[in-house]
């Protein structure tokens, strides 16, 4: 018998509950009755109940808090949350508390049914999951099935070359495998598999090769189609003696979802070729292994088709890939990311615009791209293991990653890291230059002075200090030798002694009324007026 706790703050509430379904019928015993959010809490945490029914107001601690603390309790209690029409809002909270049902007063019986139906169900269910999970430990190291896996395994990869031979051993094995119709193999690898070890020790990880082998049986059962044996520690192989692919997708489709829901494992799954001949089947083996290096750009936990891929590679050429390179530096150089950043979305752009590529092809494209960076730094004495680290490190690092979107997110924020590297350089430079302009300006802005003249002492081109000049300051060195002329001006004016043509003189202007007109658009007076 399932056990429930009925929990709401008015009597008649609680005892019309009691007395709405027969409860027996269901194989539910009330094991308590409860009025308040603190005695439901306490009443749950005691007897473990199988059911909680809860009134979402209740005193003390709501409906919704006693699911919530159930819930951070670890508690597998199932809930189903009663309300009236004003409290309707709480529908997504007790969604998000995965509470099974949410039943509005007064409550409907039927709709009461299907959710007391669904909920003993699915108790029975899991603890029925429970059993045969414990049944699967308790067979572990009493029964093996080496002999049919390794005969499974002997045909794929074709140590027989007699049909009749493979047929005969499939009767005592009792495989029903046949002569009149084609196959196809199918090869599912476990995701994350790295995780998954640090994770278990041996004999969870045995038990959970032998829960993925149950599952999938068990589907295929329900199928009545295929056959499926662990080929090694993250490898199984499912093979089919059957011609209709929609139906194939679909079991994929089910195994995928079902390792998902149970035990929390991602797969991928590779579909083969089909083949007229069991002798043939590593042929399909082959395609279904070449079909899950696409995974690298698909992603985990997916289901590729040796049918939909088109064997067409783009090919970047080394001469091509090294003018593009040559752009990546240019933008690098001058510490310009979006530059940087066109010129991979370009790279990118060739290796997606086929849909078949291998994982190793791509791989090797970014692994010369880095190389090639490497030696353009190093010829303008520059070292790239002083900046992201050794380049040989950073191309094993590269063959280590499982997807193409680890890999795009991986070299974008490499030459992010480069690119900033020499853009903080260049923002050195620049500053170091606009200060020499100043000063320059300070101590000669009595001499006839020209933005040629200022370049020259620097030694750049007058166009190059004045983009970055102006970048920095906002203003044209111009202007700005015209504003520190002028300050000195109204600072000379202040002096009696000097007339307006002498201050102009002093202050670098060959023309007193060219200077009346500049001080005058400045300051909005005349040099006169203003003294």
């Amino acid at each position: 018998m399932l056990t429930m706790i009925i929990a709401d703050d008015e009597i008649l509430v609680r005892e019309g509950l009691k007395n709405i379904l027969p409860w027996e019928d269901y194989k539910i015993k009330i094991v308590a009755s409860t009025k308040n959010g603190m005695e439901t809490l306490h009443a749950c945490q005691e007897l473990k109940p199988d059911i909680l029914f809860t009134d979402i107001r209740m005193p003390h601690l709501s409906g919704i808090q006693v699911a919530q603390k159930l819930s951070q309790q670890n508690s597998k209690t199932r809930i189903i949350i009663i309300s009236g029409i004003e409290d309707f809002s709480y529908a997504q909270q007790a969604i998000e508390l995965n509470a099974e049902g949410y039943l509005l007063k007064p409550i409907k019986k039927k709709k009461l049914i299907e959710i007391v139906e669904n909920v003993v169900k699915a108790i029975h269910d899991e603890k029925e999951h429970a059993v045969k999970f414990k049944e699967l430990k308790n067979q572990l190291y009493s029964h093996m099935p080496a002999i049919k896996e390794r005969f499974l395994s002997n045909i794929v990869f074709r140590k027989y070359s007699n049909e009749k031979t493979i047929y005969d051993k499939c009767d005592f094995l009792n495989i029903p495998f046949t002569h009149s119709n084609p196959y196809i193999l199918c090869k599912m690898v476990i995701d994350e598999i790295d995780i998954i070890f640090s994770q278990n020790n041996e004999e969870n990880y045995e038990l959970i090769l032998m829960s993925i082998i149950n599952i999938i049986n068990e589907i295929l059962t329900n199928y009545s189609q295929g056959i499926c044996f662990n080929q090694n520690e993250s490898e199984f192989i499912i093979i089919f003696n059957y011609d209709n692919m929609n139906d194939i997708n679909r079991i994929c489709e089910d195994i995928l979802t079902s390792l998902n829901h149970y035990i929390q494992i991602k797969v991928s799954i590779g579909i083969g070729k089909k083949v007229e001949s069991i002798l043939s089947l590593f042929d399909s083996y082959k395609s279904a292994e070449t079909s899950l290096e696409y995974k690298f750009y698909s992603g985990i936990n997916t289901i590729i088709n040796a049918e939909d891929l088109s064997y067409k590679p783009v090919s970047l050429e080394y001469v091509q890939l090294h003018v593009i390179g040559e752009k990546l530096i240019n933008g690098i150089k001058i510490g310009n990311l979006t530059t940087v950043n066109d010129v991979l979305s370009e790279i990118f752009a060739y290796i997606e615009s086929s849909s078949y590529k291998t994982e190793e092809y791509t791989k090797n494209i970014f692994t010369e791209l880095i190389f090639i960076t490497a030696r353009s730094l190093y010829e303008i004495q520059e070292q790239m293991n002083n900046i992201v680290g050794e380049p040989i490190h950073l191309s094993n690092f590269i063959y280590q990653l499982d997807t193409y979107d680890d890999l795009k997110i991986y070299i974008i924020k490499l030459f992010e890291e480069i690119t900033a590297y020499f853009s903080h350089k260049v923002n050195q430079k620049n500053t170091y230059v606009i200060n020499q302009v100043r000063e320059i300006i300070r101590q000669q802005y009595t001499n006839n002075l020209t933005v040629k003249l200022i370049s020259d002492q620097i030694g750049l081109t007058p166009n190059y200090i004045s983009q970055i000049f102006k970048k920095d300051t906002g203003l044209t060195i111009t202007k700005y030798l015209t504003d520190v002329r002028i300050n000195a001006a109204k600072e000379l004016l202040k002096d009696s002694n000097f007339k307006v043509f002498e201050v102009a003189e002093m202050v670098g202007f060959d023309n007193p009324y060219y200077f009346s007109t500049v001080f005058k658009k400045v300051t909005g007076m005349h040099p006169s007026k203003f003294r």
